[in-house]
């Protein structure tokens, strides 16, 4: 193999790698999107002095809108949570797939299998930050012992394929 297929090999498996995860992730996102934040001007501002003087105090409708605010703030970062946990799901399933049809390539198309196992790896470490945005101990655990069992095989069968030849 001569080192400019061999450049364009790895520059082509990166991409690739790089492809899929973002197919994957942006494809999440399009079809289950996230949970949107409360805006604060729609709480706290929407009385009739949206300017608040150093020296004055706060209204009781003010502070009223306050307490809605933190409220709303509140009930979406649990919510985020929740939709972080879910993507990590959905993330990590996908990147299970994509790891079965690269090893199914494998034997056919050694570049396309690379690059499809690289962006499985990319998958996989997008679903492990979702994971860890959902701050669920026992879930983060489960998502990193899922993302070495990956890890292991990809490196089992590219050093097995590696000896082989």
């Amino acid at each position: 193999m001569s080192h400019q297929s061999s450049i364009f090999n790895f520059a082509y498996t990166i991409f690739l790698g790089i492809l899929i995860a973002s197919f994957i992730g942006f494809g999440i996102a399009a079809f289950y999107p996230a949970p949107i934040a409360p805006d604060y001007n729609e709480f706290v501002f929407s009385t009739s002095r949206p300017v608040i003087e150093p020296d004055a105090s706060i209204s009781a409708e003010q502070e009223v809108k306050q307490k809605e605010y933190d409220s709303a703030w509140t009930q979406h970062t649990k919510d985020l949570k929740e939709y972080s946990k879910n993507v990590s799901l959905i993330a990590l399933s996908l990147s299970v797939v994509v790891l079965v049809v690269g090893i199914l390539f494998s034997k056919k198309l050694m570049i396309l299998a690379d690059g499809v196992m690289f962006g499985s790896v990319l998958t996989l470490l997008y679903s492990v930050i979702r994971g860890i945005e959902s701050e669920d101990a026992m879930f983060r655990f489960v998502v990193i012992t899922v993302g070495l069992c990956i890890s292991v095989v990809i490196g089992y069968l590219k050093l097995r394929k590696n000896s082989v030849k």
